[in-house]
């Protein structure tokens, strides 16, 4: 996809915010559907717009990553998060990094978050996104 696609469809998502903040009635599932199509999109375009490093190179995980990261279940229950914790202490309480990886063969291309507790006994939480959700990755 080329960055006049992503951002049409960028100005596309947002426009329907537009109708929704107008008072266009949508059902909740549009409602939904909307807010993660508007997420996306904005995630999109931003990292067209960032200068892209090295892909070996650790990145900083942004607060927005880490309001996602916090919903994966392997790390809202490992570290027993509950609700009333924010994006900024979570990323205090939690080591963590971004890559954007490429394997060496064929397979995976895009972000891998490495993620560790305070206990360097235990291993870390690596996660990928695989069709736009956060997954943990499993040693095989």
């Amino acid at each position: 996809m080329n960055q006049d696609i992503l951002r049409s469809y960028g100005s596309v998502v947002a426009e329907l915010g537009h109708l929704l903040q107008e008072g266009v009635i949508f059902n909740a599932e549009e409602v939904a559907a909307l807010d993660n199509l508007t997420t996306h999109a904005t995630r999109i375009i931003n990292d067209l717009d960032a200068p892209k490093p090295s892909n070996n190179r650790p990145l900083e995980i942004s607060l927005s990553e880490w309001q996602e990261i916090m919903q994966v279940p392997e790390v809202h229950d490992g570290w027993g998060l509950n609700n009333d914790e924010s994006p900024e202490q979570v990323a205090e309480m939690i080591y963590g990094v971004k890559f954007h990886y490429i394997t060496d063969g064929p397979g995976y291309a895009g972000d891998l978050y490495i993620l560790q507790g305070g206990a360097l006994g235990e291993p870390p939480l690596m996660l990928t996104r695989t069709k736009g959700k956060l997954l943990v990755v499993f040693p095989e």
